[in-house]
């Protein structure tokens, strides 16, 4: 059965979100391109990799459509506030036991993030979890048995993150490959082979002997058609002579 993962865009439509006092936090300057540039390759990408994929924005917590679901990970993205003089840096956090039933699984995943993700783009990693990490919103909206992790990707105005996460491709494959190795999901996409098949001496010598008596047929179909067709033709004129004959005694009588 394919893996399924749930793409939450941090802060997308926000403001129409049920719970009020959320309706203000739209993200840092910037952020929410960000956030769908990347929810979008990433989506795609998992998809092509045989990963159904569920992408919504941040207000699946009134989506019993998505509440009601299992998911293999809720992952929610991010961009964190540039901070000065810091070298910009990002976050992966999972959720707090008290609102994510299955918070070992999550802190499993997370540690995958942290291991693979920033690596593999070069931002750096804070190891921070802070309080809205562990106990974000949407953590106890979701089924039990779906992990959640939040991923801070980086800071989206330091001078440094900003350029790798303006590198949309960049950063959906650090995030792709972590899920992948989270879930056990090949990473590459394998292209299927051109079966070979071997012919034997004799398969072949039939095929051949059938081809022959194929040519032999239509070099003598090819030969006796104008024969045939003037023959035809002759009958057809024998038969026009004799309508002819048979109307003149008509006439005539």
């Amino acid at each position: 059965m394919a893996k399924k993962v749930l793409i939450i865009v941090g802060h997308q439509n926000i403001k129409f979100n049920s719970i009020v006092s959320l309706r203000g936090n739209t993200g840092t300057d910037g952020e929410l391109k960000i956030n769908l540039d990347v929810g979008n390759l990433v989506s795609s990408m998992c998809r092509e990799r045989g990963i159904s994929v569920v992408q919504t924005d941040a207000n699946a917590n009134d989506d019993k459509s998505i509440t009601s679901q299992d998911f293999n990970l809720a992952l929610a993205l991010h961009c964190d506030m540039d901070v000065a003089n810091d070298q910009g840096g990002g976050m992966c956090g999972s959720g707090d036991p008290s609102v994510d039933m299955s918070w070992q699984e999550s802190l499993r995943i997370k540690g995958i993030f942290d291991a693979t993700y920033f690596p593999e783009v070069k931002i750096v990693n804070k190891n921070i979890v802070t309080y809205g990490m562990k106990f974000y919103y949407m953590w106890k909206y979701l089924s039990p048995k779906t992990p959640c992790v939040l991923l801070e990707m980086g800071q989206a105005k330091d001078p440094h993150d900003s350029v790798l996460l303006g590198n949309t491709k960049l950063i959906a494959t650090g995030i792709v490959k972590s899920i992948c190795k989270a879930l056990n999901v090949s990473y590459e996409i394998e292209t299927p082979t051109a079966s070979q098949y071997t012919v034997t001496k004799i398969e072949f010598d039939t095929l051949k002997g059938q081809f022959d008596d194929l040519k032999r047929t239509l070099d003598k179909r090819i030969i006796d058609f104008p024969y045939s067709i003037a023959d035809c033709e002759a009958k057809c004129q024998e038969k026009l002579l004799s309508y002819k004959k048979e109307l003149v005694k008509i006439i005539n009588s």
